[in-house]
C-alpha cells in the first residue's frame, strides 16, 4: 500500500460516514492505521493521522446504534495519542480540533441518536444496555457470558451518561480557550451538550441552565450554518427558547439551508438532523403555520432517512398540524389546564372534533397523563383510517408513546395485568412503524414483568410476544431474532414450573421457530427474480471456477458436520484478500442480502394464530406432533453447569389428537445455555452447545460397521431417553394406542439430526413409526393450493458439474430412468435434463425427482446446488436453491432428491431455514424428500424406485415414504444406508384423516 492508496481509503472513508455507513468508514481507518504505523509511523504527515481522524469519527457516529465500551476506548486512546503530539508540537489550532473531537467522542453515544426530548439520556442509556444483552454470547476463549438487567454484569457497556459528560468537559473546556470564530462556536455548543446530560440527573443545578443559556447565544453567533447546520439550529433552538425576541419570523429563518441544499451539500444524515432540530424548535415556540410549512416540506422534498427514528419527530410534530384542527396550540412548556373537553366550535364537525380530539391526547401525553391520551385516541379512532399515510403513522406512534408511558406507570403501581397488555400494544405500535429498538426495549419490559407475575400473565404476555413477532423481521436483523429469543426463552422457563397450557407453549415455539419462513410459507410460489442483485451474482461468476481442492473449514477447531450446524449469519466473513476468500465473500453478501429480499416479502398479517386445536385438526388421526426447542432451564430448578451458568434444556411437547398433550423438559448439565462463539482471524462461528452432539452422532452412524447395522460405539449416542429424557415411555404409550406416524419439529441444530435412526428400547423409531420433520408448522396448518398437477418427472444428470470437477456417472441416468419407469413418468436426461428444462416440467407436474451431484456451500446456503446437464456446451449446468424460488411448485406434491447432502441447508439464529428444501418448499412444494449425507448409489436407486412404485398407485405420500424405508433397510440393513433418507414436509395420503 502506498501513501496515496492509504490517503484514498480515508477519502473512501469519510464518504461512508457521510453516507452513514460509519461501520464501514471504522473497517477502512483500522485497515489504514495498521498499515500505516508499520510503514510510515503515527507523524503527522503519516496517513496514520488521517486514518486516526477518520477511526474517531467512523466510532462517535457508530456507537450510538452500536454501543461498545473497547471500541470507544480504542478511539479515546488514539485521539489522546494525537493530542499529546499536537501539545509537544505547539500546534495549537489542531489542538483544539483535536479536543474538541475527543471531547464529542464521549458524548455522541449518549446524544448521537435523534431522540426526542422527553426521552432523555438515561432512556437511551436503558436501551444501550438492552442492546448489549442481546449480543452477548458464550466465549469459546473466555467462557464469559452477560446475564442480568443491570449494567455491571455487562463487560462491553459504555460509561454512565453522567461519567461521560464529566469526562469530556475538559476536552471541551480546553477547546475552547484554545479555539475562536466557527470552531469555537461548536466547543461551546458541545459543552452545553455535556451540561444537558448533567441537568438530567436527580438534582440539577440552576447555575448549569445558566451557563448553558450564556453558551447557546454566544455559539448561535459564532457558528456558520453553512458549515454546521444541525449545531447552529440546535443553538437557535435553545436561544428561542429563552427569548421570545429571537423566535423565527419565516421559514428562511429556521434553516440555514433549503432541504435540498441541506441533502447536497451535506447528505441525507445531517439534513435530517437539521430537520430533527428545526421541527422541535417550530414546535416548542408553538409555531404551526411555519410548522406545517416544513412538515409538508419534509415529507415532499426529502429522502427515506437513515434511521426511521428521524421521523419520530416529523410524526411527534404532525400531531400538532393535523387537516381540520383548528384548535390553538401552545407552547410546549404551556400546560393546558383542561384537554378533556372539546371545544364547541368542532364538535358537531366529526372530522375536525377528530383531528381536534388527537391534538388534545397529544397535549395530554405531554403533561403526563397517558390514560388520559390513550381514550381520546380511542374517540378518535375512526380519523386514522381514510387518512395519509403519514397521518396514521403520527397517530400509531403517539397512540405507542402514550401506551408506553402507562405501561411503565402501571408497573410501577403493581398493576401488572395492565402493564403487560399496554406493553405489547406499545410494542406493536412501534414494531409496524420500523421502530425495532422502541419495539424490543417494550417487549422485553414486558417479558420483565411477566416473569414476576402469575402464569395467567404469562400467557397474555406470549400472546402479546407471538403477535408483535412477525413485525420484527427476526430473519434480517439478528439482534431482533437474539432479542426475540431470549424472551421466549425467559418466559418459558418461566411457565414450565407450573401446569402451562399446550396453547401457551405452541405460541412460544412458533414465535422462536422459523417466524420468517412461516410467514414466507403462507404465500408459497414465485417470487420475482432478484434484478437487483445481478450485478453481484456476475462478480461471482467471473470468480469462480473448478475447485483446486477440498474446500476446508475456516476454523481449525470445527470439522465439515460441526460448521453446517452453526447459526448462519454475517459474522461470518473471511478476513483475506485471495480470490477464493473474495468469492466466499461475495456469496455471504449475496446470501445474506437474498434472505432480507425473500422474508421481507412475507405479510405478518397473513400469520394467523395457530392453536392446539388448529394442529390437531391438521394432523392425521395416526400421527403425533413433536416439538423440541432447545433453551434454558428454570430458574427455579435447582442445578447449574461446573462453572456456575444455568444450564441448556430441551423442551419436548407432544400434540397428537384422542390422547393428553404432553410436556417435559431435559436438563444438560454439561452444556451450558446461551451460545458459544469460536472465532480465528477475524472469522467466527456461533453455534448452540447441543450442535457438538448432534455431530457426534452424524459422524458415529457414517462409520463402516463392517458387518453390523450400525457400530457400537454409535449405538450409545442414539438412545432417545438420552437426548430427549424419558420421551421412550411417551412414545410407547402412543403406539399402543395406534399411533404410527412420530412428525418431529426440530430446533437449531437438532434440524439434521437422523430421526429414524434414533432408539426406543434398543430399536430404531423407522422399526416402529413413519418418522419425519417439518421446518414450520406452516407446512401442515397452512396448506392452502388451488389444483394439484400431474403425473412424474424424473430427471438424471449424469454429466452433471463436469465443469466444476465432478466426475460423469452413468449410473445417474439408469437410476432416473428406473424411477421413471416405476412410476411411469416422463424421462430427462441428456441436453434435456438441465435447469430450466427441469424448472418448466416441474410447474406442471405432481411429483419431481432428480439424480445428480450436489453441493452445499456452508458460507453460503442459497448457493446450494444441484448439477444438472448444461443444454449447450459451456453454459452453467447447475441449479441453486435461489434458482428454484422463481418458479410456481404449488401443484408439486412431493420433491425427491438423490443427491449428498440435498436434505441439508444452514439455519440463522431465528431459526429459518435456507437451502434447496427450504427453497422447494416455499417455491410451493409440498414436501421434499433428500439425503443427509453421501449416499450409495444402488441403495438411493432401490429406495427412491420403490417409493415411487407405492406412490403411482396409492397417492399417499407419507405410506410411499414408509414403505420404500422399510424395504430398502431389508436389502441394505446399514443404518448409513438407509438412514441417510428423510422426509421434510406436509403430506397426502387418499384419506387425509385415517380414523
Amino acid at each position: 500500500m502506498t501513501k496515496r492508496q492509504a490517503r484514498l481509503l480515508v477519502g473512501l472513508g469519510r464518504v461512508q460516514n457521510r453516507a452513514g455507513v460509519s461501520a464501514s468508514g471504522y473497517l477502512l481507518a483500522r485497515l489504514v492505521l495498521a498499515a500505516s504505523d508499520a510503514r510510515w509511523g503515527r507523524g503527522i504527515s503519516s496517513p496514520w493521522w488521517q486514518a486516526a481522524d477518520l477511526l474517531v469519527d467512523s466510532v462517535r457516529i457508530d456507537l450510538a446504534n452500536r454501543p461498545s465500551a473497547s471500541r470507544l476506548q480504542l478511539a479515546c486512546d488514539i485521539a489522546d495519542q494525537q493530542i499529546a503530539t499536537l501539545q509537544q508540537e505547539g500546534r495549537l489550532e489542531e489542538l483544539a480540533e483535536t479536543m474538541f473531537a475527543a471531547g464529542i467522542l464521549r458524548l455522541d453515544p449518549h446524544l448521537g441518536r435523534p431522540l426526542l426530548v422527553h426521552d432523555g439520556p438515561s432512556s437511551h442509556r436503558a436501551r444501550q444496555i438492552r442492546f448489549l444483552q442481546r449480543q452477548q454470547v458464550v466465549t469459546s476463549s473466555d467462557c464469559k457470558e452477560c446475564e442480568g438487567g443491570d449494567s455491571e454484569h455487562l463487560h462491553d457497556v459504555l460509561p454512565h451518561p453522567a461519567d461521560a459528560a464529566l469526562e469530556a468537559l475538559p476536552y471541551l473546556y480546553g477547546a475552547v480557550g484554545l479555539s475562536h470564530g466557527h470552531l469555537k462556536g461548536r466547543c461551546l455548543a458541545a459543552l452545553n451538550r455535556a451540561l444537558s446530560v448533567l441537568t438530567f440527573e436527580p438534582e440539577p443545578r440552576e447555575w448549569l441552565a445558566d451557563m448553558m443559556w450564556a453558551n447557546s447565544r454566544v455559539a448561535a453567533d459564532l457558528i456558520d450554518p453553512a458549515r454546521d447546520p444541525i449545531t447552529w439550529t440546535r443553538m437557535r433552538r435553545i436561544v428561542a427558547n429563552h427569548d421570545d425576541s429571537t423566535v423565527p419570523a419565516s421559514l428562511a429563518q429556521v434553516l440555514p439551508l433549503s432541504l435540498s441544499e441541506l441533502v447536497e451539500k451535506h447528505g441525507v444524515r445531517v439534513a435530517w438532523g437539521t430537520v430533527h432540530q428545526a421541527l422541535g424548535l417550530l414546535r416548542e415556540t408553538g409555531n404551526r403555520d411555519q410548522l406545517r410549512e416544513l412538515v409538508s416540506a419534509v415529507h415532499r422534498e426529502l429522502p427515506t432517512p437513515p434511521d426511521r427514528e428521524y421521523l419520530r419527530e416529523v410524526w411527534e410534530s404532525q400531531i400538532h398540524v393535523l387537516p381540520g384542527d383548528e384548535l390553538s396550540c401552545p407552547r410546549l412548556e404551556t400546560v393546558w389546564e383542561d384537554v378533556t373537553t372539546v371545544p364547541a366550535s368542532v364538535a358537531n364537525n366529526p372530522e375536525r372534533r377528530a383531528a381536534t380530539t388527537v391534538h388534545m391526547a397529544a397535549h395530554a401525553c405531554l403533561r403526563g397523563d397517558p390514560q388520559l391520551a390513550i381514550k381520546l385516541l380511542e374517540e378518535a379512532g375512526l380519523y386514522a383510517e381514510p387518512r395519509a399515510k403519514e397521518i396514521r403513522e403520527a397517530i400509531t406512534h403517539l397512540h405507542a408513546n402514550a401506551l408506553a408511558q402507562a405501561a411503565a406507570a402501571s408497573q410501577q403501581d403493581g398493576e401488572r395485568v395492565e402493564a403487560i397488555d399496554h406493553y405489547g400494544k406499545s410494542a406493536w405500535g412501534y414494531a409496524v412503524l420500523g421502530l425495532r429498538d422502541l419495539a424490543l426495549y417494550q417487549l422485553e419490559s414486558m417479558v420483565d414483568c411477566a416473569t414476576e407475575s402469575s402464569p395467567s400473565d404469562a400467557f397474555n404476555a406470549v400472546v402479546n410476544l407471538r403477535l408483535v413477532a412477525p413485525q420484527m423481521g427476526t430473519a434480517l436483523f439478528p439482534d431482533a431474532a437474539f432479542a426475540l429469543n431470549t424472551m421466549v426463552q425467559r418466559l418459558l422457563a418461566a411457565t414450565v414450573t407450573g401446569d402451562p397450557s399446550s396453547d401457551l407453549l405452541l405460541a412460544l415455539d412458533i414465535t422462536a421457530k422459523g417466524l420468517d419462513l412461516s410467514l414466507a410459507l403462507t404465500c408459497t410460489g414465485p417470487r420475482p427474480p432478484a434484478e437487483i442483485l445481478a450485478g453481484l451474482l456476475q462478480r461471482i461468476s467471473e470468480l469462480e471456477g473448478p475447485p483446486k481442492q477440498p474446500a476446508l473449514s475456516r476454523l481449525d477447531a470445527i470439522h465439515e458436520d460441526l460448521e453446517m450446524l452453526c447459526y448462519a449469519g454475517i459474522h461470518e466473513r473471511a478476513a483475506g484478500n485471495t480470490d477464493d476468500e473474495q468469492l466466499s465473500n461475495l456469496r455471504r453478501s449475496f446470501d445474506h442480502q437474498f434472505s432480507r429480499r425473500l422474508y421481507g416479502l412475507g405479510r405478518a398479517h397473513d400469520l394467523a394464530l395457530v392453536t392446539v386445536n388448529d394442529v390437531t385438526s391438521s394432523l392425521p388421526g395416526d400421527s403425533v406432533l413433536i416439538s423440541l426447542f432447545i433453551g434454558l432451564e428454570s430458574e427455579l430448578t435447582a442445578g447449574s453447569t461446573s462453572d456456575g451458568r444455568r444450564s441448556a434444556a430441551l423442551y419436548v411437547t407432544t400434540i397428537t389428537d384422542g390422547a393428553p398433550h404432553e410436556h417435559r423438559v431435559t436438563r444438560y448439565e454439561s452444556a451450558a445455555g446461551g451460545l458459544i462463539q469460536m472465532g480465528q482471524d477475524s472469522y467466527a462461528h456461533t453455534l448452540h452447545p447441543l450442535a457438538p452432539d448432534v455431530a457426534g452422532i452424524r459422524s458415529a452412524v457414517r462409520t463402516d460397521p463392517l458387518h453390523r447395522p450400525v457400530d457400537r460405539d454409535a449405538e450409545r449416542y442414539l438412545d432417545i431417553d438420552d437426548l430427549f429424557g424419558g420421551l421412550s415411555d411417551t412414545l410407547l404409550r402412543l403406539h399402543a394406542r395406534g399411533k404410527r406416524h412420530l412428525c418431529f419439529w426440530a430446533h437449531g441444530p437438532y434440524h439434521y439430526l437422523p430421526f429414524p435412526l434414533l432408539h426406543v428400547r434398543g430399536r430404531p423409531l423407522g422399526d416402529m413409526w413413519t418418522v419425519t420433520t417439518i421446518p414450520s408448522l406452516a407446512c401442515i396448518t397452512e396448506d392452502k393450493r388451488s389444483h394439484t398437477g400431474h403425473g412424474l418427472i424424473s430427471l438424471g444428470a449424469a454429466l452433471g458439474g463436469a465443469a466444476w470437477g465432478q466426475q460423469p456417472e452413468p449410473v445417474l441416468d439408469e437410476h432416473a430412468r428406473a424411477v421413471a419407469s416405476r412410476g411411469k413418468g416422463t424421462l430427462l436426461v441428456g441436453a434435456d435434463a438441465n435447469p430450466a428444462s427441469l424448472l418448466a416440467h416441474a410447474q406442471g407436474a405432481r411429483y419431481v425427482h432428480v439424480a445428480a451431484h450436489g453441493a452445499l456451500p456452508q458460507e453460503a446456503p442459497w448457493f446450494q446446488c444441484l448439477y444438472l446437464n448444461p443444454a449447450q456446451p459451456g453454459e452453467d449446468g447447475r441449479l441453486f436453491a435461489h434458482n428454484i424460488l422463481t418458479s410456481d411448485l404449488r401443484g408439486v406434491d412431493l420433491v425427491t432428491l438423490s443427491a449428498c447432502e440435498s436434505a441439508l441447508g444452514r439455519f440463522d439464529v431465528a431459526d429459518n431455514l435456507r437451502g434447496l428444501p427450504a427453497a422447494f418448499l416455499m417455491a410451493g412444494a409440498r414436501a421434499v424428500v433428500g439425503c443427509l449425507w453421501p449416499v450409495r448409489t444402488d441403495a438411493a436407486t432401490y429406495f427412491f424406485s420403490e417409493l415411487y412404485d407405492h406412490l403411482v398407485t396409492h397417492h399417499d405420500t407419507l405410506g410411499a415414504f414408509r414403505h420404500a424405508q422399510v424395504v430398502t433397510r431389508e436389502h441394505f440393513p446399514q443404518y448409513q444406508d438407509w438412514g441417510t433418507f428423510v422426509y421434510h414436509g406436509g403430506w397426502t395420503r387418499p384419506d387425509e384423516r385415517m380414523r
